[in-house]
């Protein structure tokens, strides 16, 4: 896939692209219950959804950090053993502010991850819904969902070099 990526970054057209295991408007698949902090009782796990995506997936949809950072190449050896939450997460884990997780380890299924950012909530699919409380999870050979972010102007070949990529890199597909 970071061959796809690669290519179709070349075109000045095409802003980003990410893969991961949702998208903003459809239900977080990856739901993962019995997260705790790190030396907390089992009883105090809870359930969250997870979303999965590449170093690029959070930067690509906008989203707004609160506090430490975001996933970045920069740290290629670290950043798989790592999380960001969202603010909903946050309160759940019970923390007053959000600055108050970064640094801290969470239990996940046996794993442990560093929390190294917290970002705005936003509503995954109807307005009408709460906040689900998040995780991000970075995962830099995910397969999933490709979003692609492209320029208004020229829609029609911007589209048609997108589609010529794709069927170069995955034939028939």
């Amino acid at each position: 896939m970071s061959a796809f990526k690669n290519e179709s970054l070349r075109n000045a057209a095409v802003k980003s692209v990410t893969v991961s295991t949702s998208i903003p408007g459809e239900p977080v698949q990856w739901n993962a219950g019995g997260i705790k902090l790190v030396g907390t009782p089992e009883s105090e796990g809870k359930q969250y959804r997870i979303i999965g995506g590449d170093f690029d997936y959070l930067k690509a949809f906008g989203a707004k950090l609160l506090t430490g950072r975001i996933f970045s190449k920069d740290f290629v050896t670290t950043d798989p053993h790592t999380v960001v939450l969202n603010k909903k997460a946050t309160e759940q884990m019970g923390f007053a502010k959000p600055d108050q997780a970064i640094g801290k380890r969470i239990d996940f299924w046996g794993d442990v991850y560093t929390i190294i950012g917290v970002v705005e909530n936003h509503h995954q699919q109807s307005l009408h819904d709460a906040y689900d409380a998040l995780i991000y999870r970075c995962i830099p050979d995910v397969r999933g969902d490709v979003s692609v972010k492209i320029s208004t102007a020229n829609l029609p070949a911007t589209i048609a070099a997108l589609k010529a990529t794709w069927q170069n890199f995955f034939p028939g597909d």
